[in-house]
């Protein structure tokens, strides 16, 4: 998808509009920070993702608008600074002077501090905004700091929602998915070889397993199938394990048991 816009300033000292055009992937979205500088409008724009990291720890990156001139010291870094500290450096393909943006880094949740730099090695005492950064979520902060503006401000934008629910509730469910997949599987095995015919166990218990491999191949073929939420295809999973159930049930009730010798 192309995306234009048009950027036509107002109340300020500049003039000329200032145009730009993007390019955005599926399952991307785009960060944009407009602002002012040599008094004209500076567009910067990239591609991001909803896609949280594999870890579960948050993601940070900044978009900013500074006094500093980042291309004299590559060693020059913002500051953020909490339980555990973190230097983020401008992107190094653009080589940004005084406006640019940073890569996203995975740092730990908690509470944190930004600081600007001073110099390569020392940053400013006084810090210029604080963050929380909490599990899965993804964070975008924009730094706007000009002293002849008198201005020094951020912003927070969550890209991404942070996880609401915590981990160890997975423990339950996995507790109860192995014991019906050990109940069911022992049961299944044990009614499949006593009631098969002598010449038919092993043929009838293979059939059994082959059911596996069915399911298997079936989410397979649903992983196709795309969903606007999550929420979505688990209640098909839902759907197709109560359809189960029900056909199994009526099986059960109507099904009439057979004595075989086990001499034969």
């Amino acid at each position: 998808n192309i995306s234009d816009w048009i950027f036509v300033p107002s109340d300020c000292n500049v003039t000329d509009k200032a145009e730009q055009s993007a390019v955005s992937l599926d399952e991307t979205f785009h960060s944009m920070m407009v602002t002012l500088g040599d008094n004209r409008l500076v567009i910067r724009v990239s591609n991001d993702s909803r896609v949280k990291h594999k870890t579960g720890n948050p993601l940070l990156r900044l978009l900013f608008s500074v006094d500093y001139e980042f291309t004299k010291n590559e060693k020059a870094s913002f500051l953020i600074q909490g339980k555990k500290s973190l230097s983020l450096f401008p992107d190094k393909m653009i080589r940004p002077g005084k406006i640019g943006m940073t890569d996203y880094y995975v740092h730990l949740p908690g509470e944190y501090e930004i600081f600007l730099p001073i110099n390569g090695t020392v940053h400013e005492e006084e810090p210029i905004g604080r963050i929380k950064l909490n599990s899965g979520g993804s964070y975008t902060v924009f730094i706007l700091q000009k002293a002849s503006w008198n201005i020094r401000t951020t912003h927070i934008l969550t890209t991404v929602d942070v996880n609401e629910v915590h981990r160890l509730w997975q423990i339950p469910q996995a507790i109860v998915i192995a014991a019906g997949e050990v109940m069911f599987s022992v049961t299944g095995l044990d009614f499949s070889y006593s009631q098969a015919p002598s010449s038919l166990k092993s043929l009838v218990q293979a059939l059994w397993l082959l059911t596996n491999a069915v399911g298997n191949f079936l989410i397979i073929l649903l992983n196709f199938l795309k969903f606007e939420r999550v929420s979505y295809e688990f209640l098909m999973y839902a759907a197709l394990m109560a359809l189960s159930m029900g056909i199994f049930v009526v099986i059960a009730v109507s099904y009439e048991y057979v004595e075989y010798d086990e001499k034969s």
